[in-house]
């Protein structure tokens, strides 16, 4: 456990506890977080171990917005009807995604879940960072997304984790549509940072093959990508009787408005296949870069485990197209090493 979380977990439980008197919510729960990312909060409850509730953090950050420009009743904020159709959207949009992963990968790969739309208290560390003039200004409750989710038996630790970080390497390590490089021995690859999974066994090779011949399967399917972009989000573990196994415990793409994201990109890079320097949207340079970061560690875990399928979305032989595929991902990594905000929105 990093210092920074150790630091964050005990201001936010403080925060609760001093709550416990006037919400019925934490007196009854007491809830403890185990875990944040940029997407969720994760909290255990007190009286449920085989659960976990995790609070979608984008819809704190639109509820408290919402607010702040003047939406809606502070006295009764939780009732108003915008808020309510967002959120109501947000999970109608997250329950189809969810059917959709569940559907390639089979439930047994997927921790039985539910969206809720519940009021949780509104504590500081909700607001940190904004700009808040005024704290009255925030109503006591927020209404936001809520996922419950079953909880995985905690017999995996951290180097089970099957994940990646965004890619800020010199794409000429490994040219981008050749994926005959091992991923094993390659210190620029994408499975060197930082974790992978010990491919020289076999039955961990047979495993890593399955998951990878599903997600090429759903992204094909379905045009959508998997967030493998954090600790945890896909993980190896056992099963009761030894199997090895693996679950994807956080890995439904949190953005909501990137339902055609690989038309998208695909679009874009044809684009700039005929205008080179053509100046990339903000947004657009996030989507091509998280896509392409995806496309590589798919094929990369194909690689590296001895599976000869590939994830071909962005493959191309045209010696124009792989130029000008280089040239705005090698712009787009080297803002990465500089700014650390080019994060799904």
């Amino acid at each position: 456990m990093s210092e920074r979380f150790k630091a964050a977990s005990q201001q936010q439980n403080q925060e609760m506890q001093n709550l416990s008197q006037e919400s019925e919510l934490i007196s009854k729960y007491q809830p403890t977080l185990i875990g944040y990312g940029y997407d969720h909060y994760v909290y255990e409850a007190e009286g449920h171990p085989n659960s976990v509730i995790k609070i979608n953090r984008e819809s704190i950050r639109y509820a408290l917005k919402y607010c702040l420009q003047g939406n809606g009743s502070m006295d009764d904020y939780c009732s108003d009807e915008g808020i309510q159709k967002e959120i109501d959207k947000w999970m109608d949009y997250f329950k189809q995604r969810q059917q959709e992963i569940q559907q390639y990968f089979g439930a047994e790969h997927c921790p039985s879940s539910r969206f809720i739309k519940m009021k949780i208290p509104t504590i500081p560390s909700f607001y940190a960072g904004m700009q808040v003039e005024d704290p009255a200004t925030i109503p006591d409750e927020l209404l936001v997304l809520a996922t419950v989710q079953e909880r995985v038996i905690d017999n995996f630790t951290e180097d089970d984790s099957v994940h990646t970080w965004y890619i800020t390497d010199d794409l000429d390590a490994y040219a981008y549509t050749d994926y005959t490089t091992s991923a094993l021995t390659d210190p620029h690859g994408p499975l060197a940072r930082p974790k992978r999974p010990d491919l020289t066994n076999e039955e961990t090779r047979t495993v890593i093959q399955d998951f990878v011949a599903k997600a090429i399967q759903y992204t094909n399917g379905t045009g959508h990508i998997l967030d493998l972009n954090g600790v945890n989000n896909l993980v190896l573990t056992h099963e009761e009787d030894g199997a090895l196994s693996y679950k994807l415990l956080d890995a439904l793409f949190p953005a909501t408005n990137w339902n055609e994201v690989i038309t998208e990109v695909k679009t874009l890079l044809e684009t700039l296949t005929e205008k080179p320097d053509l100046k990339i949207q903000e947004a657009d340079k996030i989507k091509i870069k998280t896509v392409a970061n995806y496309v590589r560690f798919v094929n990369e875990l194909a690689n590296a485990s001895g599976s000869t399928a590939r994830l071909d979305t962005l493959a191309t032989t045209d010696k124009k197209t792989i130029a000008a595929i280089k040239k705005v991902l090698h712009n787009i990594y080297a803002e990465v090493k500089s700014n650390q905000n080019l994060t799904p929105k």
